[in-house]
C-alpha cells in the first residue's frame, strides 16, 4: 500500500471510528449521575493531559535524537558515522513525521560522503506527497542538487521544475542561497560553465548556515574554473578548500582534481 492510498484509508476509516468513541463517551457520562459523572468527567480529562504529555516527550526524544545526529554531520564532519547511526534510528522510529525529517538528513548525509545514488534512492522512497509545502521545497531543492552532483542532468532540471511551485510557496523558510547553489550546481552539470560560476558566486553572496555547504560550492567553483581554463584560479580555490576541515569526500575530491591541474601544468 503506497503512502497517499493509506492515508485516504486513514481519514476514511478513522474520522468515523474517532467520532463514534466520542460519541460513545459523551453518552455515557450523560447517563451517569452525580459522583460518577464527576469521576468519569475527571477521568477522561486525566486520559487528555496524558495523551499530551506523552505527545510532547515522544517529540521532545525526536527533537533530540535529530539534533544529535545532525552534529556527527556538521560539527563532527564524519558523515559516515552519521549515516549508520541514521540507519538504526530509523529502524527503531514508527513515528511518520521524524522518519520523514530522519529520511531527509539521511539522504543529504550519503551526498556529503559522495553516495549521490544512495542519496537520491533515499530520496525516491520518501512519502513526500503528505509533507508540507516547505518539505517539499526542501525535498526537490535538495534531490535536484543531488541528481546535479551526480552528473544526471536530466534528471536534475525535471526534479527542479517540480519543485518551482513550492519554492515559490516556501518564500523564506528555504533560503536563496540554496535556491541558487542548486541552480548553479544545474548549470555545471549542463556544461555551463560561465553561467554556473556566476550563480554559484550569487549563492555565495548569500551565505549558508554550515561550512560544509560553502566547501561544496567552492568544490564547483573550482572545477568551473578548470573548465573554462581559468588554471590558476581554480587552483587558489582548491587550495583555499584543502586546508579546510570538512567531509573527506570533499577533501578528498579537491586534493585529487588539484594534483591533476598541477601535473597538467608540468
Amino acid at each position: 500500500m503506497n503512502d497517499r492510498l493509506r492515508q485516504i484509508m486513514t481519514i476514511a476509516f478513522g474520522i468515523p471510528i474517532g467520532l463514534a468513541i466520542a460519541a460513545s463517551i459523551a453518552l455515557a457520562l450523560y447517563y451517569l449521575q452525580g459522583t460518577a459523572r464527576t469521576l468519569g468527567i475527571l477521568a477522561l480529562f486525566a486520559v487528555g493531559i496524558a495523551l499530551l504529555v506523552g505527545m510532547a516527550v515522544r517529540n521532545s526524544k525526536g527533537n533530540k535524537l535529530v539534533e544529535r545526529l545532525l552534529d556527527i554531520l556538521y560539527k563532527e564532519a564524519d558523515p559516515e558515522t552519521f549515516i549508520a547511526e541514521s540507519l538504526s534510528a530509523l529502524e527503531k522510529t514508527k513515528n511518520r513525521a521524524l522518519r520523514n525529517t530522519l529520511s531527509l538528513n539521511l539522504a543529504v548525509g550519503y551526498a556529503a560522503a559522495g553516495k549521490h545514488t544512495e542519496a537520491i534512492e533515499v530520496m525516491k522512497n520518501m512519502p513526500i506527497s503528505s509533507a508540507d509545502k516547505v518539505s517539499k521545497a526542501m525535498y526537490y531543492c535538495n534531490a535536484a542538487a543531488f541528481y546535479a552532483e551526480k552528473g544526471a542532468s536530466v534528471e536534475a532540471h525535471e526534479t527542479y521544475n517540480l519543485g518551482k511551485p513550492f519554492f515559490e510557496k516556501a518564500g523564506d523558510k528555504l533560503p536563496l542561497s540554496y535556491l541558487r547553489l542548486t541552480r548553479g550546481l544545474l548549470h555545471f552539470a549542463e556544461g555551463e560553465y560561465a553561467e554556473a560560476l556566476e550563480t554559484l558566486a550569487n549563492a555565495r553572496s548569500r551565505g549558508f548556515e554550515d561550512r560544509h555547504t560553502m566547501t561544496k560550492l567552492q568544490l564547483f567553483e573550482a572545477r568551473a574554473l578548470a573548465a573554462t581554463g581559468r588554471t590558476k584560479d581554480a587552483k587558489s580555490v582548491y587550495t583555499k578548500i584543502v586546508q579546510k576541515k570538512t567531509y573527506p569526500y570533499l577533501l578528498s575530491c579537491a586534493k585529487k582534481e588539484l594534483e591533476q591541474l598541477q601535473n597538467n601544468a608540468k
